[in-house]
């Protein structure tokens, strides 16, 4: 307990991306509902997960990449309420708008799926060389991949439900967003760190290799990006490569820890 006290502190409170970003947008209360999800997940009690789910994607639409943690091991029967109820929140407070003015609620939508990929990682070097299609069907791919591996992995290694368990499947489902969509932005970083908190795998040098360039290309090159395009391009390389890494490192290792938990209790 000691130890994940520490890595609440390091790897989340004193994060500098949460310290410099949290109250820069709206993300906070939507990692909020994503965590209830999770909490009434581990509880067992997947109605109110769902709508925790649901209204997370009513706030920002990045809770939904989130879903596929909480069906992985569900019957279909349990999989489709579990669906239906986090459409039917999210629809409840969407709705309003929707008919007030549906123009005005797609457009940010439609905003997000056209504009040109920010320079942050491979997605503007596809955007570059093999035109928008393939820039845009970028993330899609490595998202179904990531679920794909997920699955393959807790088909294998079955366990209890455990918070171990939700951050190995939660960094890997998020940060393939991070790496791999059209655009970036450096508050982003706030969805992953109380998951990160629970990933083992992930060192400090690690976090802290995509951590202090995230907060340092802001504060330091925003406003001068013009006049040291090598240092802000160099900044943003080292971030991308350090999300990449950690979300190989856990999609590949991961699961030997889950393994090594479920052997302890079996022995226990």
């Amino acid at each position: 307990m000691q130890g994940v006290k520490w890595r609440i502190w390091v790897f989340w409170v004193l994060a500098p991306s949460f310290i410099f970003y949290s109250l820069l947008n709206f993300d906070l209360p939507a990692i909020f509902f994503c965590l209830l999800a999770v909490y009434f997940h581990l509880r067992r009690r997947e109605d109110l997960s769902a709508v925790s789910l649901g209204l997370g994607t009513a706030v920002k639409f990045f809770p939904i990449l989130l879903l596929p943690l909480f069906l992985f091991e569900k019957k279909i029967r349990d999989s489709a309420r579990y669906s239906v109820i986090v459409g039917g929140s999210w629809l409840l407070v969407n709705l309003p708008f929707m008919l007030l003015n549906f123009d005005a609620w797609l457009f940010p939508y439609l905003w997000q799926t056209t504009r040109e990929p920010t320079r942050d990682g491979a997605c503007y070097l596809i955007y570059s060389t093999l035109g928008d299609t393939a820039a845009t069907l970028f993330f899609p791919i490595l998202y179904a991949l990531t679920i794909l591996r997920l699955r393959l992995c807790i088909s294998r290694h079955r366990t209890e439900i455990s918070v171990k368990k939700v951050a190995g499947v939660s960094v890997p489902l998020l940060t393939s967003f991070l790496i791999a969509n059209r655009i970036f932005s450096p508050q982003y970083i706030l969805w992953v760190l109380p998951f990160l908190v629970f990933a083992s795998p992930v060192s400090l040098v690690s976090f802290y290799l995509f951590e202090i360039p995230n907060v340092a290309h802001t504060i330091f090159l925003f406003k001068y990006i013009a006049d040291y395009p090598l240092l802000s391009y160099a900044l943003r390389a080292i971030r991308y490569l350090a999300l990449l890494s950690i979300y190989l490192r856990i999609l590949l290792s991961g699961w030997d820890e889950w393994k090594a938990c479920n052997h302890t209790r079996e022995n226990s």
